[in-house]
């Protein structure tokens, strides 16, 4: 059983997360827009890992586990993308997310797990059921790629064969986020903890900002 002095540090330790992951988003969004946007851009992987770090600390060990082996599979899927075409379509990863191994840098493992769990414990809040959270977190998925695609391809996260971004991408983002979430809901789900709820809020309006001052910056 926890003491109060336990909750209370772990409270302050949240909050401390939530106080980074504000700060990061906030000073990367300044960043982007300025005139130091290629320092910025280079810094994505070191804010991908940091704020994974941060936010794992408070969930189960056995839902970080099953979001770490989600994590692998993910870059697994994302290699064979590249590799094939299939199944998001024809696309390749520019240097803006750090090193790569077969051309897919090993970071864009850590930003499903971030999504993945930032969606299902935000909607957690409202859903039990392990189905329907999968089915609904899909959603919430899909809504972040909507926002993410156009700033990913103005900073050079990757690049897509056509100049539009085609409609197999986000059906089969859908898919994998249903599939990766129903693993997630019926062995370890992530239930409503306060910084990932936070995270998916900061990363919706990160990414909507930056939406809108791409195309005047």
């Amino acid at each position: 059983m926890l003491t109060r002095n336990k909750i209370l540090t772990e409270l302050r330790s949240e909050r401390t997360t939530i106080f980074v992951i504000l700060v990061l988003h906030t000073v990367g969004t300044c960043g982007l827009l300025s005139s130091w946007k290629n320092l910025f851009q280079m810094l994505t992987p070191i804010n991908l890992i940091l704020t994974g770090w941060m936010v794992f600390r408070h969930i189960p060990r056995r839902s970080f586990t099953v979001l770490l082996i989600i994590g692998v599979a993910a870059y697994g899927l994302e290699w064979i993308g590249v590799q094939t075409g299939n199944p998001f379509g024809t696309y390749s990863y520019g240097a803006t997310l750090g090193p790569k191994i077969s051309d897919v840098p090993p970071v864009i493992g850590i930003n499903w797990m971030l999504l993945l769990a930032a969606s299902h414990s935000l909607l957690s809040r409202w859903i039990s059921s392990g189905w329907i959270l999968a089915f609904f977190g899909s959603f919430a998925m899909v809504f972040l790629d909507l926002l993410i695609e156009p700033v990913a391809i103005a900073l050079e996260f990757w690049t897509w064969e056509s100049t539009n971004i085609p409609i197999q991408n986000y059906i089969s983002w859908w898919v994998a986020s249903f599939v990766f979430g129903i693993i997630l809901a019926k062995l370890a789900p992530v239930r409503n903890t306060r910084s990932l709820n936070v995270l998916f809020l900061v990363q919706t309006v990160f990414f909507s900002v930056l939406n809108i001052g791409i195309r005047w910056f």
